[in-house]
């Protein structure tokens, strides 16, 4: 039994996860946590961690806010 369709199936998943993804940068200094309005996932934003991949689905209602840009 080979196990290369199994991987080749787990690498596509995981591209049209990154091809979902939109880079968001948080322009702020105090850490927040927002919740993406279609996906429900939490993000967590940070100096430490200001630039992260949103689901692209998320992304419009994060940038209505002058806390967020795209990257």
């Amino acid at each position: 039994m080979s196990c290369c369709g199994q991987k080749r199936q787990a690498f596509e998943s995981s591209r049209r996860r990154d091809a979902s993804g939109v880079m968001l940068e948080y322009r702020e200094r105090r850490p927040v946590e927002v919740r993406g309005e279609v996906s429900g996932r939490a993000y967590i934003f940070s100096n430490a961690q200001p630039i992260q991949t949103v689901d692209r689905r998320d992304a419009p209602g994060l940038l209505r806010s002058a806390a967020f840009r795209e990257r």
